[in-house]
C-alpha cells in the first residue's frame, strides 16, 4: 500500500485551522498521527475521513 503523509502544518493549512488545533485533535484522539523521528505525520486518508465525519455531524 502507498500512503501519503501530511505534516501538522499541512493539515492545518488544508483545514484552515491553527496548527495547535490540529495537535489538540491528535491529543484528543480525533486525528491519528504517527511519530516519525521528531515529526508527527498524519495519513492523508485519515484526514479525509475526519473531515467527512465532521461534515456528517448534525448541529441542529
Amino acid at each position: 500500500m502507498d500512503f501519503s503523509f501530511l505534516t501538522v502544518t499541512d493539515v492545518a493549512k488544508m483545514l484552515h485551522l491553527h496548527p495547535e488545533t490540529v495537535r489538540r485533535f491528535i491529543r484528543e484522539g480525533k486525528l491519528k498521527a504517527y511519530k516519525i523521528g521528531k515529526s508527527k505525520l498524519l495519513r492523508e486518508e485519515d484526514v479525509k475521513k475526519f473531515v467527512s465525519n465532521c461534515l456528517l455531524v448534525d448541529t441542529h
